[in-house]
């Protein structure tokens, strides 16, 4: 509260001497003066913005879980045991790798898979009913859908529960050359609260190869806000270019957008036993 009443404060300031220097802005004279008033002006009106959007971070109850390591390093395996369901594919090639984002749905909304296909927004939606997923939205021709539909039909007629349903669906979104490079999954985090909400990113790997992949990696960590950063990696794997690789790009987004929050104060570094122990996995 104390914070807010500051932050409040400030802008009262700050939008204050933004009047007067509209005024000098409004009158004749000194060409100079004018266009400096202008500047600073304009950087007032900045920092007047910038000090509303922290305080409407104070009230916002989600946090961001940004997974990133290497390829193979278990990311999606990781992200699958937090959710308490196999719904990510764990075994991505990385010439196929997409970025998923998870989060619960909202009060009275269905799970569902969200993406682009053909850059037509397309829903796959749950139906209670059928105990089936449904196409609710989608491209208007249907030759982009029939893999997606035969998947559907597929694991309708096995009768598989839910979260193998998705993942199932999952893996033909992943492996579509139509589908998006960012698919949204609305499934229930078990580690939501009724104080505090996550979202779950699961990006491609830091050291891809492809640049598209890159370019997504970069969009998600430009998306952080009040972010915990998780590097996952590999007992073998816990040096290389690709922890380097993700310094860089977190400093090349936060650098392009002031708004990008990524304390790695806070981040945590996994070590992923689970294919390097077998049964007797573990993680540390």
């Amino acid at each position: 509260v104390e914070v807010v009443k500051c932050g409040e404060k400030a802008i009262a300031k700050l939008e204050a001497h933004g009047d007067q220097l509209f005024q000098i802005c409004s009158q004749g004279g000194n060409e100079d003066i004018k266009k400096s008033a202008e500047i600073y002006r304009k950087q007032i009106e900045d920092e007047i913005d910038n000090i509303k959007a922290k305080i409407h971070s104070l009230s916002d109850n989600s946090v961001n879980l940004c997974f990133t390591g290497v390829y193979s390093a278990g990311k999606s395996a990781l992200i699958n045991a937090l959710l308490g369901f196999k719904i990510l594919p764990e075994d991505i090639k990385s010439e196929t790798a997409k970025m998923f984002r998870i989060a619960s749905p909202k009060n009275g909304e269905n799970v569902r898979i969200c993406f682009d296909l053909m850059n037509v927004y397309t829903e796959l939606e749950w139906n209670e009913n059928d105990r089936a997923f449904e196409i609710a939205k989608g491209p208007y021709e249907q030759e982009p859908l029939t893999d997606i539909q035969k998947t559907i039909n597929r694991v309708k007629a096995d009768r598989l529960q839910q979260h193998e349903q998705i993942k199932k669906l999952l893996d033909t979104i992943n492996a579509s050359p139509l589908s998006s490079s960012e698919i949204d999954v609305y499934f229930p985090v078990a580690l939501d609260t009724e104080t505090l909400q996550f979202t779950i990113y699961d990006t491609p790997g830091t050291d891809s190869n492809y640049l598209e992949h890159q370019q997504v990696l970069v969009d998600a960590l430009e998306e952080q806000r009040q972010s915990i950063l998780i590097f996952v990696a590999a007992p073998n794997k816990t040096e290389g270019t690709g922890n380097n690789a993700l310094l860089e790009k977190i400093k090349e987004a936060e650098a392009k957008d002031s708004k990008t929050s990524i304390d790695l104060g806070r981040s945590l570094f996994v070590i992923n036993w689970a294919d390097s122990i077998g049964s007797d996995a573990r993680i540390t």
